[in-house]
């Protein structure tokens, strides 16, 4: 073949691409469209997970053995079922978004900004894999047996977790404040506050009636469906934040790859 560039181009661009070469469409439709249906998939998870929850607790005798199994299934506090799959592919996707930013040929993008939209893929990239294979939990395990850790301290994962918030927001202060357009710097800033209210603070008072009531009640499940449901519509929204930056600022998006 004579054209040796494929191009990925994300749909909604204002722009029009003066290149003529063929290009595969990644995104179909418009980021709004993708957020609802994003909110609504969260929307009935959740629900799902406390009315199954909710049933298990009033009525005790349905314990038996495809019960357990649909609980399981929609439980999201528990790790490789229905919602887990849901957050891992919702972060692998906000880091797939992200290295198509940093690979783009956006006119006007210094090398420092790509290099901050790589930072952020890779972090995405580290959640999704983190949520499929729970390294946070083993981290918690770890400094909870050392330092004999308990209260809001009892997911200990929070300590390092809140530090590394702390470089990565130092890192990405002048991109954020400065390098992004005012509505994209609100939405990542909301998005962010979103999943870490829920990852962290929710998650620290979780701890603590974990240690003093423990789970066995409805309390404990109605506590963790706020803390994934945060999560999950953090990543929504920045998902959303993402398509909107492109739809609006970046043309269309192509990565060039050569053969």
């Amino acid at each position: 073949m004579e054209r040796l560039q494929e191009f990925i181009q994300i749909e909604g661009s204002r722009r029009p691409s003066a290149d003529p070469v063929i290009s595969k469409r990644l995104i179909h439709g418009k980021p709004e469209t993708v957020f609802t249906w994003l909110i609504v998939i969260i929307g009935v998870l959740l629900l799902t997970n406390l009315l199954l929850q909710g049933i298990a607790f009033s009525f005790h005798e349905l314990h038996f053995k495809g019960m357990n199994r649909l609980l399981n299934m929609f439980n999201v506090d528990m790790e490789q079922n229905i919602p887990s799959i849901f957050s891992f592919t919702l972060l692998l996707f906000a880091s797939m978004l992200l290295g198509v930013l940093a690979m783009s040929e956006i006119p006007g993008k210094s090398a420092r900004i790509k290099q901050s939209w790589w930072v952020l893929a890779v972090v995405f990239y580290y959640l999704a894999i983190d949520e499929l294979i729970e390294i946070h939990e083993f981290m918690a395990i770890f400094l909870r047996n050392k330092y004999h850790l308990s209260g809001i301290f009892w997911y200990a994962w929070v300590i390092p977790f809140g530090l590394g918030l702390v470089f990565l927001a130092v890192f990405f202060y002048r991109f954020i404040f400065f390098d992004l357009p005012s509505r994209t710097k609100k939405l990542f800033l909301l998005s962010a506050a979103t999943y870490v209210f829920g990852a962290l603070v929710v998650e620290m008072a979780g701890g603590w009636y974990f240690t003093h009531y423990g789970s066995n009640n409805y309390t404990w499940i109605i506590l963790t469906s706020i803390e994934e449901g945060l999560e999950m519509v953090g990543t929504a929204s920045f998902i959303y934040a993402l398509m909107d930056y492109i739809r609006n600022h970046t043309g269309p998006i192509t990565a060039k790859l050569d053969g």
